[in-house]
């Protein structure tokens, strides 16, 4: 992120307990307007609690949550969907009975969003084709990229994605890094939790590596794999 761009999300020292366990433990970081931040880290160490935070899923313990400079930390999930913050899912959860255009509708209208038309987004994820068909009648990829769809239908300014790269093939995840990429040059900014190194490797412009709710490495890729901390966290050592 350039020193002279203003960060849209800023979250600050996050801390949240469940029972005796420390899902979050004093991470912060920050992402820029068209900028694709990389969520990294062994199973359990709070990458989706990360998210649900952000997304007002649930409250914190403690820290700060700033979109666009204005603190949001009590704000309910719908109104952070229409200040121009959404996501997509692990495990998608389209309204089956409904169409590939219906589901998109809605979540348009949810969002109160008026400026994004539903064809044109079913035309960049590459559901046009298919827009008549039942969500319950899709493939697990398919279903991924009508995720996608239904959180750019409100028109975020930032989109979090929760592992969309699991279960897709080669080709599908070289159309979803050019999907993402083009999104991140239109000004969207991205947070991207995933597994998958190769993926994050070509698209994202830095990552933040968490272990036990806390950082544990910022800065490129390649760097954090040469990093024994981060080794130690995801291979035990």
């Amino acid at each position: 992120m350039s020193p002279d761009t203003e960060p849209v999300l800023e979250v600050e020292d996050l801390h949240k307990h469940f029972g005796g366990l420390k899902a979050l433990d004093g991470i912060s970081f920050c992402i820029a307007p068209g900028e694709i931040l990389g969520l990294a880290g062994p199973n359990g160490s709070g990458k989706t609690t990360c998210i649900n935070a952000i997304t007002g899923v649930f409250g914190l313990d403690s820290g700060a949550i700033r979109f666009a400079g204005k603190t949001i930390n009590r704000l309910p999930t719908y109104r952070r969907v229409r200040l121009g913050i959404n996501r997509s899912f692990q495990v998608p959860s389209p309204f089956l009975g409904l169409s590939v255009m219906e589901n998109v509708t809605v979540a348009s209208v949810y969002g109160g969003n008026k400026k994004r038309d539903p064809d044109h987004i079913l035309e960049i994820t590459g559901l046009a084709q298919i827009k008549d068909r039942l969500a319950g009648s899709l493939n697990s990829s398919q279903q991924k990229l009508l995720d996608l769809a239904r959180a750019l239908a409100t028109d975020p300014r930032l989109l979090l994605v929760d592992e969309i790269g699991a279960g897709l093939n080669p080709n599908e995840l070289a159309r979803m890094t050019d999907q993402l990429r083009a999104l991140a040059a239109q000004g969207i900014a991205l947070l991207v939790v995933e597994h998958l190194m190769d993926f994050l490797d070509r698209v994202t412009d830095r990552i933040v590596v968490m272990d036990a709710g806390k950082e544990l490495f910022s800065g490129q890729l390649y760097e954090a794999a040469e990093d024994p901390r981060v080794v130690e966290a995801f291979l035990g050592g």
